[in-house]
C-alpha cells in the first residue's frame, strides 16, 4: 500500500495513478551500452588494453549512478488523481507532498516533444487558483500526461 492509499478520505477514491517514464532509464542505459562496447573493444589485438578497460569502468560507474537515480526517483514519488484531490508525493526518509483539490484546478499545461507523443510521456503543469499550482518542474517526463489530464478534468 503506499502512501496515496493511506491518505485517503472516506468515501475517496485513487481514479489514476502515474510516475515517471521509463524514459528516465536511457541515459544510464546508454552509458551500460557504451561501457559493453568499450570492455568488448579493449580485448581487440593492437589496442591500448589500460585505456579501453580504463573507459569501460568509467562508464559502468557513470552507468550505475545515473540507473540507481533513475530507479530511485521512480521508487519514492507517486502521482495520483483522486476523486477531490490531485497528490504529488516525494521522498523516502523526508517527505513532500503537494495537493490541489480538483475544484481549484484552473488550467492543466501539458508540453511533450515527438519523441514524448510517440512513447506517451510529457511534462505538466497542473495550475490553480491564486498562486497555487503543481508545477511542471516537478511533474517532468510522467507517464501518459494526457490520460493524466482527462481524470483531472472530468473531476474538476
Amino acid at each position: 500500500m503506499g502512501y496515496v492509499e493511506t491518505i485517503l478520505q472516506p468515501g475517496e477514491s485513487v481514479r489514476f495513478k502515474t510516475n515517471y517514464h521509463w524514459v528516465a532509464f536511457i541515459p544510464g542505459s546508454a552509458l551500460l551500452v557504451l561501457a559493453v562496447l568499450s570492455y568488448w573493444w579493449s580485448g581487440r589485438p593492437n589496442t591500448w588494453y589500460g585505456l579501453w578497460i580504463t573507459l569501460a569502468v568509467l562508464l559502468l560507474a557513470g552507468a550505475v549512478i545515473l540507473l540507481a537515480r533513475a530507479g530511485y526517483q521512480r521508487w519514492i514519488t507517486e502521482i495520483a488523481v483522486t476523486d477531490l484531490r490531485v497528490i504529488y508525493k516525494t521522498g523516502l526518509l523526508t517527505r513532500r507532498t503537494d495537493e490541489m483539490p480538483l475544484g481549484k484546478v484552473e488550467n492543466i499545461e501539458i508540453t511533450q516533444s515527438i519523441l514524448g507523443r510517440v512513447l506517451d510521456y510529457g511534462n505538466v503543469d497542473v495550475q490553480g487558483t491564486g498562486a497555487i499550482g503543481i508545477g511542471s518542474d516537478k511533474l517532468r517526463r510522467i507517464a501518459s500526461p494526457l490520460e493524466f489530464r482527462d481524470h483531472v478534468l472530468a473531476g474538476a
